[in-house]
């Protein structure tokens, strides 16, 4: 099996673990500390690190080269800011759900902030990968989470097996869509190093 193919793979498998976990810990969350207040804030890096700590892992299992303590370190950092701006929109939040359309708007929006903190996090773990990685996580963590919106919004009903499976789903589908934008990237600068 060539990089790309265990990289998208690995994505797609950190992924699809770690949406479900987080719907779980979400809940948790929600009972712990309501969206608007300080709370929230303070618990939602937690549960990036540990996104970022299952992605990290799994991609350093599917390419042994990365420098894994370095690797994890960073991608888990991203993972925690990202959540914890997350949070923060909580302050904001209207009391209305959102459109379908503002829903997939904030998806891609929160995808690119996603996708730049982790590109710009894992470049500083493997400098060799290129300014370039931070554009292809910035596109690619885009689609994932507008891909995410998407799958999210036919996602309802009480938190049971059934939506913890679509939760994975949704999981799946946004880590191909990392795996398959960042893989060949990955695959070209392991080459050229």
């Amino acid at each position: 099996m060539n990089t790309t193919t265990r990289w998208l793979l690995a994505c797609a498998a950190a992924q699809g673990l770690s949406t479900p976990l987080l719907a779980l810990g979400a809940m948790v969350v929600s009972r712990i500390a309501p969206e608007g207040g300080w709370g929230l804030v303070l618990l939602m890096p937690l549960f990036g690190a540990l996104e970022g700590l299952l992605l990290a892992v799994f991609q350093g299992l599917a390419v042994g080269s990365l420098p894994k303590a370095r690797w994890t370190r960073w991608t888990c950092a991203a993972f925690a800011v990202a959540w914890a701006l997350g949070g923060a929109t909580s302050f904001v939040e209207p009391s209305a759900a959102p459109s379908a359309g503002t829903t997939l708007a904030l998806g891609l929006g929160a995808g690119a902030v996603v996708g730049l903190l982790v590109g710009a996090a894992q470049l500083r773990a493997r400098p060799s990968l290129g300014r370039g990685w931070i554009v292809a996580n910035l596109g690619a963590w885009a689609a994932a989470l507008m891909a995410g919106a998407a799958f999210s919004l036919f996602i309802w009903g009480e938190l049971g097996v059934g939506v913890l499976g679509l939760e994975a789903a949704k999981g799946v589908v946004s880590g191909l869509l990392v795996g398959a934008v960042t893989g060949p990237i990955l695959r070209a600068r392991l080459r050229a190093a």
